[in-house]
């Protein structure tokens, strides 16, 4: 038992093999590197109704243009990821992993439903009938498989590029490289 307790004792840190400054480095990056996806600010119940709130009008606005114009506009994609994931990082304040992967799902819902969204406006328009008559009449599993009908190579790609966009500005650790 004797030569348990003299080893826990005789440790490189209580051995003088360090001088001051090499030990006081090795605590700054010991406490750089245990802080670095955590902080005592964030807020993750605000980063959740912020990013929402920004994600369902991102999804308004990109149906509406997309219902004006009859085009989605690839630009309008990637603005949406950069507000969701900018209100996520502004207001949540948070740098772990459960910030980004908000921000990526938060990116992806807005995507979709303003895709929805569109198909049930065109709907209505082509039967010259009202947004939530066409809504009960395709119902969602209609208009999730005409989504998905619609959906190219090109279509996935460009959401794929959004979820990272989302992820990367969700997160403040992970903005700082790219």
């Amino acid at each position: 038992m004797n030569n348990y307790n003299n080893d826990i004792n005789n440790d490189n840190y209580n051995n003088d093999n360090y001088n001051n400054d090499e030990i006081q480095l090795m605590n700054d990056l010991s406490n750089q590197t245990a802080n670095s996806y955590g902080d005592k600010e964030s807020n993750f119940f605000l980063a959740l109704v912020s990013g929402t709130a920004v994600a369902f009008i991102c999804s308004i606005l990109m149906s509406f243009i997309t219902y004006l114009t009859n085009r989605q506009f690839v630009i309008m994609i990637f603005l949406t990821a950069f507000l969701v994931g900018s209100s996520i990082r502004l207001l949540g304040k948070g740098k772990g992993i459960k910030f980004g992967i908000l921000g990526s799902f938060l990116t992806l819902f807005s995507c979709v439903f303003a895709n929805l969204i569109f198909i049930y406006s065109y709907f209505g328009k082509t039967l010259g009938i009202g947004f939530f008559n066409s809504l009960s009449i395709l119902g969602l599993s209609g208009g999730f498989k005409i989504l998905i009908d619609s959906l190219g190579f090109k279509s996935v790609l460009f959401y794929l590029i959004a979820v990272f966009i989302g992820l990367v500005f969700s997160m403040e650790n992970l903005r700082k490289h790219f």
